[in-house]
C-alpha cells in the first residue's frame, strides 16, 4: 500500500475539491504502475471515521490489486434526473458529462458510480484517462455532494484498475469509474 498527501495541509473535503487532487491523481496512476502495475491496483480514500479515516490530513491510498468489490457490484439504477434521486445531486453545470448509477454492494449499505460519458466522437473512457484528466475533480465533486447528501456520517470513494491485458499494455484500460460506498460503517479495505 502506497499513501499520496499533499504537502499543504488539507481536510479530505478540501483535497478532492481543488485542483491539487488532478496531480495527485496522475501520481496515484504513475505509483501504481511502478509499483502494482502487474496485479492492477485501487485507489481509495476514507471520508469520516465510519469509513475508516483515521487521519485528518488529506491523503490517498494506492493498493495493489482490483476491487472485489466493484467486481461483484450489480446495478441497481442509472441517469434518474427526477428530484430527490440520486443522479439529480450532481445537476451542475460542470457534471453535464458525469453518468450516474446506484449499485447493490456486498459490505456497502449504499454504492454510487460516477462515470464520465464520451463525447460522441470519444471512445468509452478508461480509467487511466480518467484519472490523467480534469474530469476526475469534477467526478469527485459530484461524488462528494452525492456523499454528504446520502451518506453524511462518512464514505469512501474507490476506483479500480484493471491489469494490464498484454505486456505492451499499461494497467486501468478498463471503463472509467469512481466507487463511492457509504451509508453507514464500512468494512476494512485491505
Amino acid at each position: 500500500m502506497l499513501l499520496i498527501v499533499p504537502t499543504q495541509h488539507m481536510t479530505q473535503t478540501e483535497f478532492w475539491s481543488s485542483q491539487v487532487l488532478v496531480d495527485a491523481a496522475s501520481l496515484a496512476v504513475r505509483m501504481g504502475d511502478q509499483h502494482c502495475g502487474g496485479d492492477g491496483y485501487r485507489v481509495i480514500s476514507n471520508f469520516g471515521r465510519v469509513a475508516h479515516q483515521s487521519q485528518a490530513h488529506a491523503h490517498m491510498h494506492v493498493v495493489s490489486g482490483t476491487s472485489r468489490q466493484i467486481r461483484e457490484a450489480r446495478q441497481k439504477s442509472q441517469n434518474s434526473r427526477a428530484p430527490g434521486s440520486i443522479d439529480s445531486a450532481i445537476d451542475d453545470p460542470g457534471a453535464g458529462d458525469l453518468v450516474v448509477g446506484e449499485y447493490d454492494v456486498d459490505e456497502a449499505p449504499f454504492a454510487v458510480e460516477i462515470s464520465p460519458l464520451p463525447s460522441s466522437s470519444e471512445s468509452p473512457v478508461t480509467q487511466r484517462e480518467f484519472w490523467g484528466s480534469e474530469r476526475i475533480l469534477r467526478g469527485s465533486q459530484a461524488a462528494q455532494r452525492i456523499g454528504g447528501r446520502y451518506s453524511a456520517e462518512g464514505f469512501r470513494l474507490l476506483s479500480s484498475f484493471d491489469p494490464a491485458r498484454t505486456a505492451d499494455d499499461p494497467p486501468g484500460l478498463n471503463p472509467a469509474s469512481l466507487f463511492l460506498l457509504g451509508g453507514g460503517q464500512l468494512g476494512l479495505y485491505v
